[in-house]
């Protein structure tokens, strides 16, 4: 993704330097990087410079997980950019000070020649963080077992309605009389972690155990659930930590399976790592994607409950049918190359460059 990133601004006409962690002393000590106009472009807030610079800091998870990071001492002249915007607003409830912006996620240039959809031998591909689905606990009243009730209740809310995590917390936190006074900051966001660990979990074991039987499925996780296991026409590979492998299992896919609680105003960028590779993809229903792609013309959105098979049996037929699969694919492709790679997005970086 930095190596992406570094090449759109170079398109874009912003002379770049792509650094290595461990050379970023080096790079301080010498050339551009003593440079008092240099910006620093990082991942997550996760390094600290040698003295206060101007920095802009692409935010890849939910604030709630990142809270350390957020809390670290900050420059005024940073600022942090959030692929989801719910998570701006997430910041400000939480109580930080930083400058955050929407800075929407891209993906690579798309593949010049992708592979055709008759020569796919896999039916629908997930790479992901898998378990099995965890149930709500019974309560006997104490105070661990009421903060897990809030969480479940937050979890199926979340479920039914596709809101973040953020309105969810709240409106169940009000529903049961709690005061967000009586909770410190930290004491809200594992509420909060907790409930997108849990939702995005259990969604992703209910999905994939909802899948036509008929297909094959290819899973890269680490861990197969134990309710998968028997399903003959799913193949688990383990974990893949070669983010290329995983591209080429796209090449060679017809449907790429994304399904995550963290980005309903925003996009994950599996999606758009497969829409690169021509691949069709199934996920959830966000704001922000749905203002380019539309259910059934060039992508596919889970159906926003609980999944019965009977929900998504259609992909059976639609799997097997190759020209509508190129039809809905080329139309995917050339919105994704128009608008969502990148280079495409310089622009809004290089915004928030401007604004540190």
């Amino acid at each position: 993704m930095a190596s992406e990133i570094h090449q759109a601004l170079e398109r874009y006409g912003v002379p770049a330097d792509l650094v290595e962690v461990g050379t970023l002393s080096e790079f301080w000590s010498n050339g551009p990087g003593r440079d008092r106009k240099t910006i620093f472009v990082d991942f997550n807030k996760r390094i600290t410079y040698p003295e206060r610079r101007p920095a802009v800091s692409v935010m890849v998870d939910h604030p709630c997980t990142l809270i350390k990071e957020l809390a670290a001492e900050q420059s005024t002249d940073a600022v942090t950019g959030w692929v989801d915007a719910s998570h701006v607003e997430a910041v400000k409830v939480l109580g930080f000070a930083h400058r955050a912006v929407f800075l929407p996620h891209a993906g690579p240039d798309p593949t010049e020649r992708t592979v055709p959809m008759a020569e796919r031998e896999i039916d629908i591909f997930f790479a992901g963080t898998l378990d099995d689905a965890i149930e709500r606990p019974k309560t006997d009243g104490g105070a661990s077992a009421d903060a897990a009730q809030l969480v479940f209740d937050a979890v199926e809310l979340m479920e039914k309605t596709g809101a973040p995590v953020l309105a969810c917390t709240l409106q169940v936190i009000r529903q049961h009389g709690i005061s967000t006074s009586s909770l410190t900051r930290n004491d809200f966001a594992r509420l909060m972690t907790s409930t997108l660990e849990i939702g995005e979990l259990n969604r992703r074991a209910n999905v994939l155990a909802a899948l036509p039987d008929d297909l094959s499925v290819v899973i890269a996780s680490n861990y197969l659930p134990v309710a998968l296991r028997d399903r003959t026409n799913i193949r688990h590979l383990g974990h893949i930590d070669d983010f290329d492998q995983i591209r080429n299992l796209m090449r060679h896919t017809r449907i790429v399976l994304n399904t995550t609680a963290k980005f309903p105003l925003g996009s994950h960028e599996r999606i758009w790592y497969a829409m690169a590779e021509g691949a069709l993809v199934l996920t959830d229903s966000s704001v922000f994607v749905k203002q380019d792609f539309a259910d059934g013309e060039n992508i596919l959105y889970l159906p926003q409950k609980h999944l019965e098979k009977s929900d998504l049996e259609s992909l059976t037929s639609l799997a097997h049918d190759d020209a509508e699969l190129a039809r809905m694919t080329d139309s995917a492709s050339a919105r994704y190359r128009e608008r969502h790679s990148w280079e495409k997005r310089a622009p809004y970086l290089v915004e928030a460059m401007r604004a540190a």
